[in-house]
């Protein structure tokens, strides 16, 4: 693997299907809009998680919905053995590019980012590449940060989260940002591939999304 995207002629299958759905927008959008409006004002609390202990299992499965309506997504906890060290939430792959594959730890907080849980990424990376003889493809560091507070009101993230990334070589995607990039998808506004393709190309820190300024 030489940890080049894709190219755009291996994805057209998978554009297709996207482009064809019998909704005319974005798999699983019906399913999404029971959790979370796709249209209408913007959702006044993070993504349906509540305070409490199922606030993780919340951020863990919207942030599956969010990368599956286009990866392939393998539940890493799911195939941890008993008595197994915690390895990272998902594995990602394409259809069409069986070489290429990306890891990915989801984290909701109700505050910013912790900075100090870049150290899993950099261990899920280590794993990856003691049982593989490479690196990912790419490391995805999906947060959820400030869960309890209207989207529109929080914080961006800092200079030194864009650090703490980068350091262990992982990109920092906030879920909201996800979220907003798919809602421009089903609304005809920007095309599928190049949010796809602007993961899958990022460098190691913060990600910029593609349609932040069609989204404003």
């Amino acid at each position: 693997r030489t940890g080049t995207p894709p190219t755009r002629g291996l994805q057209q299958r998978k554009w297709r299907r996207l482009r064809q759905n019998s909704s005319g927008s974005l798999p699983g959008e019906n399913s999404f809009r029971t959790v979370l409006p796709l249209q209408g004002k913007e959702p006044t609390w993070a993504f349906g998680e509540r305070c409490g202990p199922t606030a993780m299992n919340w951020v863990q499965q919207l942030g599956r919905f969010l990368l599956s309506s286009v990866f392939v997504v393998r539940d890493m906890d799911r195939e941890r053995e008993e008595g197994e060290a915690k390895r990272e939430d998902l594995r990602l792959t394409l259809e069409g590019s069986p070489h290429w594959e990306a890891i990915v730890e989801v984290k909701g907080y109700s505050s910013g980012t912790r900075t100090n849980d870049a150290r899993q990424l950099r261990e899920h990376r280590e794993r990856y590449q003691g049982e593989t003889g490479q690196l990912p493809d790419l490391t995805l560091w999906l947060c959820n940060p400030y869960r309890e507070m209207d989207p529109s009101s929080r914080p961006t993230p800092d200079q030194s989260v864009h650090e703490a990334a980068e350091n262990v070589g992982a990109v920092h995607v906030l879920a909201t940002d996800l979220y907003k990039q798919w809602t421009l998808v089903a609304a005809g506004s920007l095309d599928a591939e190049v949010v796809v393709q602007s993961l899958m190309g990022a460098e190691p820190g913060l990600w910029t999304p593609p349609g932040a300024d069609a989204g404003r």
